[in-house]
């Protein structure tokens, strides 16, 4: 197939677009996908599966959202359909993630951040994903609820409420495991 002039740098400019929303985001958007699917490796193929679907698709991007919130819908859609699909049935518990923003300086408060952080993390991965979602979004990637809610397709209230329960949950896990030790 021959390409026009026009047709030839409109694909180099989305060339460049993809390659620089990968550079941006394909490591915040793989400890997401992470957070969704409990395997590291199968968060890479969903993460390399969502920039194929948004390499396709972005010529569709209308500009009502950010890019990043576009990117990430795409993102979280992929995740759903990998959760649906017969694979996810075979995925055990991988390695916690790690957490970008370490600021203490002593070995002594490392170790013990690195341990809550995976405690954290643990209680994280227990949530039901409609509260996994929700925290992920809102605390590890730091949207807005009215972001998550145009993300998720829900009403910015049910976004809140499910903040609100999240946090519950998450109090009740870490409780209940700082009980068990």
């Amino acid at each position: 197939m021959q390409l026009t002039r026009n047709e030839w740098n409109h694909q180099l400019d989305q060339n460049d677009m993809l390659e620089e929303l990968m550079s941006e985001y394909g490591e915040e958007l793989t400890r997401t996908a992470y957070l969704y699917l409990k395997d590291w490796s199968l968060a890479e193929d969903t993460v390399q599966e969502s920039f194929i679907k948004l390499y396709k698709n972005l010529h569709t991007f209308r500009g009502d959202a950010s890019i990043k919130t576009w990117v990430y819908k795409i993102l979280t859609n992929t995740c759903k359909d990998v959760l649906r699909s017969a694979t996810m049935k075979k995925v055990v518990l991988g390695n916690f993630f790690d957490f970008k923003n370490q600021t203490e300086k002593s070995a002594e408060s490392t170790i013990l951040n690195n341990e809550s952080g995976r405690e954290l993390a643990g209680a994280v991965l227990k949530l039901p994903l409609k509260y996994r979602e929700v925290i992920i979004l809102f605390y590890y990637q730091s949207f807005s609820t009215k972001e998550i809610s145009q993300l998720l397709s829900i009403t910015e209230s049910t976004v809140r409420v499910r903040l609100n329960r999240g946090r519950e949950k998450l109090r009740s896990l870490m409780r209940r495991d700082f009980d068990e030790d």
